[in-house]
């Protein structure tokens, strides 16, 4: 469950759960008032599993789910599939306190996407996020969840991926790459703007 809501706290700072950054905090205080008229209404039960298991874990929401939850991605991965213990313990539940504590110890940090220098000692970035993950996500192997630092996506993305696509590029589109073609005299145009540093020559 933390690492759920911590990984859902991450992404509405974003502005990526229903393009508000307080969305969590917003559907407890909903839920709160709902639960004024039915009595038995909760947090954990009626909204969050919602929104776990119908609302990021499914590619195409229905129409009763998107009321409830609103415009939420699709986040395939495995990390907000149905646990073992929510299947043999359906009748669980969280008192929603436990949820106004949490949060409010989550508003006292900094939720953002890059790795600034400037750090206050109360910033969550994606380093963090991805430590903790790899550190306490049981069977973490199976489920694919590791994460991996940007030097080494930038190197896969820069040696593996886009290698690909231009080898792919020119198999299906060989005239660009013909030596009087578009992409040769775009890069001809671009000084040396697609050449690295490190094998620039004076």
């Amino acid at each position: 469950m933390l690492n759920r809501l911590m990984f859902c706290y991450f992404i509405q700072k974003r502005g990526f759960l229903d393009n508000n950054k307080n969305y969590l905090r917003d559907k407890l205080n909903a839920c709160k008032e709902k639960k004024g008229k039915v009595k038995f209404y909760s947090f954990y039960r009626d909204f969050l599993l919602v929104l776990f298991h119908k609302g990021l874990n499914e590619p195409a929401q229905n129409q009763v789910v998107k009321i409830e939850i609103g415009k939420i991605p699709y986040l395939n991965g495995g990390l907000f599939d149905e646990h073992e213990l929510e299947k043999t313990h359906s009748s669980i539940d969280i008192d929603d306190k436990a949820f106004e504590r949490l949060f409010d110890f989550f508003d006292q940090y900094e939720w953002h996407l890059d790795t600034r220098h400037a750090a206050s000692g109360k910033d969550i970035n994606p380093d963090v996020i991805g430590y903790i993950f790899e550190k306490y996500i049981n069977d973490r192997a199976n489920m694919g969840a590791y994460y991996t630092k940007e030097d080494i996506t930038d190197y896969i993305s820069k040696n593996c991926i886009l290698p690909y696509l231009f080898d792919e590029t020119k198999r299906n589109h060989a005239k660009a790459f013909a030596p009087d073609g578009e992409l040769w005299h775009m890069v001809k145009q671009s000084d040396d703007q697609y050449i690295y540093d490190a094998v620039k020559k004076e």
